[in-house]
């Protein structure tokens, strides 16, 4: 249970942001994006595109960034 809220604690907006990115990018690999746009295989390499793909579904979505979803 503290290990839990610490790990709550520890987490920034950055690295929770750059999650939901990385969250994203597994979804479009394994889905048909990939298939239709050849260059997302390289972008997701990439951790800017990475962080912006996070920041643009957060936004997109309308959720808080300080919300932890479960």
């Amino acid at each position: 249970m503290i290990e839990g809220i610490a790990d709550r604690i520890r987490d920034t907006i950055g690295q929770r942001i750059w999650r939901r990115g990385l969250d994203l990018a597994h979804q479009w690999i394994n889905g048909k994006v990939a298939a239709v746009f050849p260059n997302v295989k390289r972008w997701v390499c990439e951790d800017q595109f990475l962080f912006w793909l996070g920041t643009d579904a957060l936004v997109n979505h309308r959720f808080w960034i300080m919300v932890q979803r479960k």
